[in-house]
């Protein structure tokens, strides 16, 4: 974003470019310390299941959003095999499917909150 100029400025320095940016990073923070919960509360020997699919769930979320948007601050070149976006897009497409899609994970979260299962 900072190499890129729009309007005799770099598009960085525009508003909405500033914005999606800070959202970006507010939300791999917020991903981050998910993360650091169900891992601090897995050390602890307490039931993290809740915890955890919270944050598989966030960080698969966020990772293709945040991917999307850089996609689209980049422009027609944000799709190019030459910005490596499209790879990472991938790889992140990818982290939501082992394990447990997100809608799994969602069951979990559930399960957890309610004691009931809605899945066997």
């Amino acid at each position: 974003a900072g190499l890129r100029n729009q309007f005799g400025k770099p598009i960085s320095g525009h508003q909405l470019i500033q914005q999606k940016l800070a959202d970006i990073e507010t939300a791999i923070m917020t991903s981050r310390l998910l993360c650091y919960r169900a891992l601090d509360m897995m050390d602890r020997g307490e039931r993290s299941n809740a915890a955890a699919a919270m944050a598989k769930r966030h960080a698969t979320t966020v990772c293709l959003e945040a991917i999307s948007n850089a996609m689209g601050v980049h422009g027609g070149m944000g799709i190019t095999l030459e910005a490596g976006l499209e790879q990472l897009w991938r790889d992140c497409r990818m982290l939501a499917v082992p394990d447990a899609t997100d809608e799994i994970l969602t069951l979990i979260q559930g399960r957890e909150i309610t004691g009931i299962a809605a899945f066997r």
